[in-house]
């Protein structure tokens, strides 16, 4: 209770003289007088806590009274919020000099129970009734003498459906030190759990118009962690500012071990909040050595990954709403502070931590310098595009609409790339004279081509193999390779989309300029990083090779079976010709098995297509008809061809052991 209601409880209403009264009795020895004369006083001291406390109503079960202490069991309070306490317990002082000479010296709650019951329709109205009493609590409670303690108290905030907040903690108010101690067990918010353990202390008794104060968290179990920060005397806006080493234990849940470091992260944070009919935030944050570690991430940690985050917004308790209207993230290259990579960003989260929490949110990357961006990339993300420079600018933006406990039905609302990066690198596996003249260069033997794939990739057969071969690739791996600069973007956006329903890297929307870039440069591991170099370097050949340059590379180390690498390896095994003499539905086939040469390589094996293959390799010859590659005269004549495979012993058993037994080969 605050100041004026004890003062009111015990001078105004004549109660100072029934407990002088007592207090004499009770040195006397008269306790069991005493007892009936506070029942008998119980209707009047009920009615005064109702009037003066502004309740509905109020009762308890007794009042026990002592020397030096008054105690209050089951004490229970309704109206626009209730408050039950099991047991409170005022310590007495007495001092002539005062005036009344006896006050509550120390108030104890035991186990405080207070329920604020919130409706949407009033809300609003209620906060802008009750502004100028809840600005004046903390200057009441610094103008009251009494210590106030707390135990086990719960404070629950609900609405008509289910509980919103629900905070469990000890608190104290010490007036000799001008100190309001508190430490909070946990905090909940819609059932999930902000913070636990976490204690700190306000300056009362500070000249200005703040009150600083001090949070920190003191558990050998976590990483512990510490903040500042002042709340204005009148409640409108406070303040809190946290720098440390470690993330707190409590938000390492949500990082799920993405971040490899938790425990040794440098990070300073700033926070502004105004408490108006929504709290406004504004959010400021940097960190000079978080990294990132996921197996669809990198194949290596990334980072340090020196970073700033900016945000304003507001976030609304009653709906649990959070809006971000000005957000900025940029990432700084770890030697040169002026390059950077920027994205801007605002969003809005609807019911925040429910169950049907949605996030909507866009990002604009402003135009923004090629070279900079490129020298902005933390290490590991891109270790391929180390030698890359590149003129220009570029940008793009993004709109999503994001289910967070159901990401599959994440919905891509629209994307654009735009951009007119120039591409240069001295790097010797990018030059013209590897690419276009295949000339052996040392470090690239045996490090990114498999033997057989170098042999292959060192022969010229873009003069020679059948023209139907490359219609056949581009039919079904890229349709729009002749278009697109590298990159099918649009196609990028719809893999994503695919991807997050099916909660795997399902399709990869790679063009015939990636899948060469893919198989010249990488590994087979499917990682973010690995998409995003194919993208860059697909981006810079495109502007150093020619179409058919680029599509004569690719079909000569792409696999077609197991250790089968290129066309002119591929024909002779399956067909046993040289890939200018292929007919159209071999020369289909092949392009039919590509995007998955191994699955489809026991159709060779036991020498017949399957119905799955059969399906498909007559949707490769459809297509060549319909694009007008073929005519009807050859498209008719294909689908009544009987495909035969060479069947060659030694190549089957050199191929085939996986796929036939030892009786069928």
């Amino acid at each position: 209770m605050d100041q004026e209601s004890w003062l009111s409880f015990f001078v105004k209403q004549k109660v100072l003289l029934i407990l002088t009264s007592i207090f004499l009795v009770l040195a006397l020895g008269f306790s069991s007088g005493l007892h009936l004369f506070i029942s008998s006083q119980k209707a009047e001291i009920t009615s005064t806590l109702i009037t003066k406390l502004k309740f509905d109503r109020a009762e308890y079960d007794r009042i026990d009274i002592g020397l030096q202490s008054i105690r209050v069991f089951n004490f229970k309070a309704s109206g626009s919020y209730n408050i039950t306490i099991p047991r409170i317990e005022i310590d007495l002082g007495f001092d002539i000099r005062k005036d009344p000479i006896i006050y509550p010296k120390k108030i104890k709650l035991f186990r405080p129970k207070i329920l604020i019951q919130r409706k949407h329709k009033v809300a609003l109205h209620q906060r802008r009734k009750s502004r100028s009493p809840k600005r004046s609590v903390i200057k009441r409670l610094n103008q009251l003498e009494t210590d106030i303690l707390a135990k086990a108290a719960q404070i629950i905030v609900r609405d008509e459906n289910a509980y919103k907040i629900k905070a469990h903690l000890d608190f104290k108010l010490l007036r000799s030190e001008g100190h309001l101690w508190f430490s909070l067990a946990r905090l909940n918010y819609q059932g999930n759990s902000i913070l636990k353990s976490v204690s700190g202390r306000m300056i009362l008794d500070s000249q200005g118009p703040y009150y600083p104060f001090l949070v920190s968290n003191k558990n050998l179990s976590q990483q512990n962690w510490q903040a500042k920060g002042k709340i204005k005397k009148d409640l409108t806006k406070a303040y809190l500012y946290l720098k440390n080493s470690g993330i707190p234990q409590e938000l390492r849940d949500l990082v799920g071990g993405l971040i490899p470091n938790p425990e040794t992260i440098n990070y300073a944070m700033s926070l502004k909040v105004d408490f108006q009919e929504k709290l406004l935030f504004s959010y400021h944050a940097a960190s000079t050595n978080i990294s990132l570690q996921h197996p669809q991430l990198a194949d290596q940690v990334i980072g340090p990954i020196p970073s700033k985050v900016r945000a304003m917004g507001s976030f609304d308790l009653a709906s649990g709403d959070l809006e971000i209207s000005n957000g900025s993230f940029k990432i700084f290259h770890i030697k040169d502070k002026t390059q950077s990579l920027q994205f801007n960003f605002a969003g809005r989260i609807s019911e925040l931590l429910s169950q049907r929490a949605v996030l909507s949110f866009s990002i604009r990357n402003p135009q923004q310098s090629c070279s900079r961006s490129l020298a902005s990339l933390p290490d590991g993300l891109g270790p391929r595009l180390a030698s890359l420079d590149a003129a220009g600018t570029w940008g793009f933006s993004l709109d999503v609409t994001l289910p967070l406990y159901e990401i599959s039905k994440t919905d891509i609302n629209s994307a654009d790339v735009w951009g007119n990066c120039q591409f240069r690198s001295q790097d010797p596996l990018f030059q013209t004279e590897f690419l276009k003249e295949r000339k052996f260069i040392p470090q690239l033997h045996n490090y990114i081509l498999s033997p057989q794939q170098y042999a292959f990739f060192r022969s010229d057969f873009s003069q020679t193999y059948s023209r139907f071969l490359i219609h056949s690739f581009v039919a079904n791996e890229d349709s729009s390779f002749w278009q697109h600069q590298g990159v099918n973007f649009r196609a990028l956006i719809e893999a994503i989309k695919v991807n997050l329903a099916e909660g795997y890297f399902r399709l990869g929307a790679s063009t015939i300029t990636m899948q060469m870039v893919k198989n010249l440069y990488f590994h087979q591991n499917k990682t973010i990083s690995r998409k995003l170099q194919e993208i860059i370097i697909s981006l810079y050949l495109e502007q150093i090779l020619s179409k058919t340059q680029i599509i004569d590379i690719y079909a000569n180390i792409i696999e077609f079976g197991p250790d089968i690498y290129g066309i002119h390896e591929a024909s002779r095994i399956m067909f046993g010709k040289k890939e200018d003499n292929l007919s159209i539905i071999e020369a289909a086939y092949l392009g039919t098995i590509l995007p998955s040469p191994r699955h489809y390589f026991d159709n060779y094996c036991h020498g017949s297509l399957n119905g799955d293959t059969r399906q498909n390799l007559y949707r490769t010859l459809e297509r060549l008809h319909s694009s007008g590659h073929i005519t009807t005269i050859q498209y008719q004549g294909a689908l009544r061809q009987p495909l035969h495979f060479y069947r060659d012993q030694k190549v089957m058993s050199e191929h085939c052991p996986m796929v036939l037994s030892k009786a069928e080969l």
